[in-house]
């Protein structure tokens, strides 16, 4: 017999003890556990998901397959360009060569020649790369940067940017050659007709098409020599660790492309990219050999040539940790799209956006819809993330600790933050239609509708209950007038 307690069954209270089971019975299994839902499980359009996409397909450039055929036509131009300049060029090392340097590569020779007898096979592909090393170039790569780089161009966007990399610091002379050879080039690759301007005080060879639509190409040309002259202190001992975790923030990654922005200029692109790494890693190896060496007369603007290595900096991270967010392109675009047609969200610059952004989105272990991505970025605004009490947002692609809003203005950030809580009212009150600036979508159609069947003795009821509802939906509206007459301009003080 089990012992189970005093029982209690007449004043409905449970038993104090669990009985015990019976001798010889079998115990019973444990309640099966069923896992939660999948975080990727796909989720109904909201009103504010349809409208977000709405706002977005109208935002989405039609001039696209243009500016990628323009930028493929200058990338290959471009390499058309480096090869053409290292034929005539002659290495800086080769030059400098000693006595004693030109014996130790004499019986470096040798020695390679005697391993060859022993590898047959290997000895014409080694022969080869060694050709191709030694040839020296001028132009080392090329890589898309800017809102193009990013995929984020609009309706209103006119002009893209590329960054091409020399292996000495870029002067005036190096940029007059490219704009002389540049033209022929261009027009072995292409049948379409350019305009080409040069611009020295931007560091830029500008490329502008002759038909419509009138879009154009800005080719900044920078050197990593340039940046390693500004750094001053020797990183020595762990340092170097911590240098090195604080660098693979910005390698390159492959991100979740769009259907149109890649399809056609992939291959090109990847090839650019890969050069671009492998010279900059060259060109990092030498560094101590151009730090003593004085700046040539000519060379170009130090502070458009650091811009434009930070801009390229910024688009291998974007690449690698942002791109492949679900909908970060999407809040990107319509973010984009608010600064332009609001004066006061132009202070808050395009970096500062997809660092926010970035963080916003990829915090979230959910996959979260365009609507729910759009009110996180501005609820995390309304929160005060930029106001001068707070920490402020870290930029990954600086060795030293940096702020990308730091030259706000204490009143810019609280109108930033007062707009945006301005905004997470609307959506609130489902006016997320005035926070786009577009007109209100038709209900969606549904397939299968209930239908409803009049009882008798109900037409003044129901009549009531209309009557009813529509002044609710008044009161809704009055309250939704009060929030938009909220004044969100800066104060005087």
């Amino acid at each position: 017999m089990a012992v189970t307690g005093k029982s209690t069954k007449g004043d409905g209270k449970s038993n104090r003890f669990r009985p015990f089971n019976k001798r010889g019975s079998v115990p019973q299994p444990p309640m099966p556990f069923f896992p939660p839902p999948p975080w990727h499980a796909r989720q109904p359009k909201s009103s504010d998901d349809r409208h977000v996409m709405a706002k977005h397909a109208s935002l989405y450039p039609a001039e696209l397959p243009a500016f990628q055929k323009m930028v493929i036509a200058c990338e290959k131009a471009l390499k058309l360009v480096s090869d053409k300049l290292s034929t005539n060029a002659v290495s800086p090392s080769t030059d400098s060569e000693t006595p004693k340097e030109e014996e130790d590569k004499q019986s470096t020779t040798e020695s390679v020649e005697a391993d060859t007898k022993v590898n047959k096979p290997n000895s014409n592909v080694s022969k080869q790369n060694n050709n191709q090393d030694d040839v020296y170039r001028s132009l080392r790569g090329v890589q898309r940067v800017g809102v193009f780089g990013h995929g984020l161009l609009l309706q209103t966007d006119t002009c893209v940017e590329l960054v091409a990399l020399s292996a000495e610091k870029p002067t005036e002379t190096l940029l007059n050659q490219i704009y002389e050879c540049f033209p022929s080039q261009l027009a072995l690759v292409t049948d379409e007709k350019y305009d080409m301007e040069i611009n020295v005080a931007q560091a830029a060879v500008i490329v502008i098409r002759v038909k419509e639509p009138k879009i154009s190409c800005k080719i900044s040309l920078t050197s990593p020599i340039m940046r390693e002259n500004m750094d001053t202190p020797v990183v020595s001992g762990g340092d170097e660790d911590q240098q090195e975790a604080n660098n693979n923030d910005c390698k390159t990654g492959e991100g979740s492309d769009q259907a149109l922005e890649d399809s056609d200029a992939q291959g090109t692109f990847e090839e650019s990219s890969n050069k671009v790494e492998n010279e900059t890693a060259a060109l990092n190896t030498h560094s101590d050999m151009h730090t003593e060496e004085a700046d040539p007369p000519d060379v170009l603007n130090k502070g458009i040539c650091l811009n434009a290595l930070a801009e390229l900096r910024r688009a291998k991270w974007f690449q690698a940790r942002a791109r492949g967010l679900p909908n970060c392109l999407v809040v990107l675009r319509i973010l984009r799209d608010l600064s332009q047609r609001i004066p006061l969200w132009s202070n808050l610059n395009l970096w500062a956006m997809e660092l926010l952004v970035e963080k916003c989105l990829g915090s979230v272990r959910a996959v979260l819809g365009p609507g729910n991505a759009l009110r996180r970025v501005f609820e995390c605004l309304a929160a005060g993330i930029i106001l001068p009490s707070c920490q402020g947002l870290y930029d990954p692609c600086e060795r030293e600790p940096s702020d990308p809003i730091s030259e706000m203005t204490a009143q810019d950030r609280e109108d930033i933050t007062a707009a945006a809580q301005h905004m997470l009212r609307l959506i609130a009150f489902r006016r997320i239609r005035k926070v786009l600036d577009m007109e209100p979508l038709p209900p969606p159609h549904r397939k299968f509708k209930q239908r409803k069947r009049k009882r008798v003795g109900e037409g003044a009821e129901g009549d009531a209950v209309e009557k009813r509802d529509k002044q609710c939906d008044d009161v809704d509206d009055e309250l939704v007038e009060d929030v938009e007459d909220c004044d969100i301009e800066p104060s005087d003080a």
